[in-house]
């Protein structure tokens, strides 16, 4: 009686072994860590921009209590110019450069209104990169300048409404 369980056992092992295989696994578009904790922190900078404010009075040991305001200041913008962006984005009249920040696109001029406007959220949207690029910056301050800023760009693309202009590597131009 024994030995039939052992004989069963070892049975089951080797006709299982045999049967089973090996997972394919392929890994496309993994984020690296560091990717994922910028990604991380940047998604915190607009979520909890209702608690910074309300707790106001506690201490930043980051960031000194102007540079604070100018963050504050450059999310609660970029919430503001949120529509016009996206609008000019998908419309084509702006576009997503490699360095995270928005350039002038389109051939033909604009009517002089949506010009204005244009001009006007490209200069506040970059103001406003510039602020969170430089949060991020020094909340990892052992890290690369240019791999931040490489990530905050792809992180500005990959938000980019469809039909916006995105800057590839090689410096041309292509439609997402």
């Amino acid at each position: 009686m024994r030995h039939l369980f052992w004989l069963t056992l070892l049975y089951g092992l080797l006709c299982g072994a045999c049967s089973l295989q090996a997972p394919e696994i392929k890994v496309t578009g993994e984020r690296s860590l560091l990717e994922k904790q910028v990604l991380g922190s940047y998604q915190s900078f607009s979520r909890d921009q209702w608690m910074v404010t309300s707790l106001r009075g506690l201490p930043d040991s980051l960031a000194p209590e102007d540079e604070r305001e100018n963050l504050l200041k450059a999310i609660r913008r970029r919430r503001f110019n949120q529509d016009d962006r996206l609008r000019l984005l998908a419309a084509g009249w702006l576009g997503e450069g490699l360095d995270g920040r928005l350039s002038l696109r389109g051939e033909a001029a604009p009517a002089p209104e949506e010009a204005e406007l244009r001009e006007r959220v490209l200069r506040q949207e970059n103001l406003d990169r510039e602020a969170l690029l430089g949060r991020l910056q020094r909340l990892y301050p052992g890290q690369e300048a240019a791999e931040l800023a490489a990530i905050f760009a792809a992180i500005q693309r990959d938000e980019a409404p469809k039909g916006a202009w995105l800057q590839r590597m090689d410096g041309g131009w292509e439609r997402k």
